[in-house]
């Protein structure tokens, strides 16, 4: 759970030049046991006014997390006809 605390950081790290994989590392750390770990991330990165596209690419690539069931994911609905 995030609370208004850790948005209160997130904003003052944006404010001061952190970058998005910067400010999903810190709350990752924050909200790894959650069950909407995922979606929780991108909820509080579109808070701070980042593209979902970006935020959702950033999970894929930079955290190695599957993504495919996010319709902005590059692996979008792909191993559906592979089953």
């Amino acid at each position: 759970m995030i609370t208004e605390n850790t948005r209160k950081q997130l904003r003052d790290y944006k404010r001061h030049g952190k970058d998005i994989k910067y400010l999903i590392n810190y709350i990752s750390g924050l909200i790894e046991d959650e069950d909407d770990f995922e979606n929780i991330i991108i909820k509080e990165m579109k808070a701070l006014a980042f593209n979902e596209n970006e935020i959702v690419e950033c999970l894929e690539y930079d955290f190695g997390l599957d993504m495919s069931w996010h319709p902005m994911s590059v692996n979008y609905r792909k191993d559906e006809n592979n089953g």
